[in-house]
């Protein structure tokens, strides 16, 4: 997202980026920055990606880590912010102002989906099947995508 600058062709050496500090955020975080990139990370860190996994960082990024629910608040501190969904829909913040967002088959879509979890021994149990079911209707779909527009993006 937008943060002092509101255009990514103008990033330039040593932008601060404001990032997630949690686990799972930062290394979405990275991995964008490696889709567009601007970094490279080693190759076995994908879903564990921390500032150490940085292996080539050509324009000296100042990677800033905070708190995720912070960065929305904060944003114009850096060049640049990267926000999750979640914290920019609450800080009315629009999916269609993001200057940049996940690929729907990138690390992010694939590893950090939503999926039904049950005990073992309850996939089958009819409660189940019917959540299962009512999870995938075309309704549901069309719930989200009117709802969260492009922030949360059904892959079913």
């Amino acid at each position: 997202y937008p943060g002092k600058k509101n255009d990514l062709s103008l990033i330039a050496n040593g932008d601060k980026i404001l990032i997630p500090n949690d686990p799972s955020n930062e290394a979405r975080a990275l991995n964008l920055l490696q889709e567009q990139g601007y970094i490279e990370l080693d190759d076995n860190t994908t879903t564990l990606a921390n500032i150490n996994s940085i292996k080539l960082n050509p324009l000296n990024l100042q990677l800033v880590e905070m708190n995720a629910e912070l960065i929305a608040n904060y944003r114009t501190d850096g060049a640049y912010a990267i926000i999750n969904g979640n914290y920019a829909i609450a800080s009315k913040i629009s999916i269609s102002d993001a200057l940049a967002i996940e690929s729907a088959e990138g690390m992010g879509a694939t590893a950090y989906a939503n999926v039904l979890a049950v005990k073992e021994g309850n996939e089958n149990h009819p409660k189940t099947i019917a959540l299962k079911e009512a999870l995938l209707t075309s309704t549901t779909r069309e719930f989200i995508l009117n709802k969260f527009k492009d922030s949360v993006i059904p892959l079913f």
